[in-house]
């Protein structure tokens, strides 16, 4: 009894001692990045844009809109519009527009 414990010991750690028979594969997945194309600015943002390169410059040079969040310009577009003399159509057109450019 003690022969065959023995030579099943022996057996076993020979097996498990081996090398593997298998190779792992390995598989590519070809990812595609499907993104939205960007928004198309509307008549209104496209005014805004005008108003805000052509007035803005006039007292300061243009701010990056990037450079401040939303909140930020809602703050700045209050205080600078009204400093411009600029009437609500055109405010509301420079808003759109700067909050155009924060979602690009």
């Amino acid at each position: 009894m003690k022969k065959i414990l023995f030579a099943f010991v022996v057996v076993g750690s020979i097996v498990a001692c081996a090398p593997k028979l298998v190779t792992p594969v390995s598989v590519t997945e070809e990812v595609t990045e499907t993104t939205e194309p960007a928004p198309e600015m509307n008549d209104i943002a496209s005014a805004g844009k005008v108003i805000f390169n052509n007035d803005c410059t006039k007292c300061h040079s243009l701010k990056v809109i990037g450079n401040h969040s939303k909140q930020q310009w809602t703050g700045i577009l209050t205080k600078m519009t009204k400093m411009a003399k600029l009437d609500e159509t055109q405010t509301n057109q420079v808003t759109q527009y700067v909050f155009w450019e924060l979602e690009q």
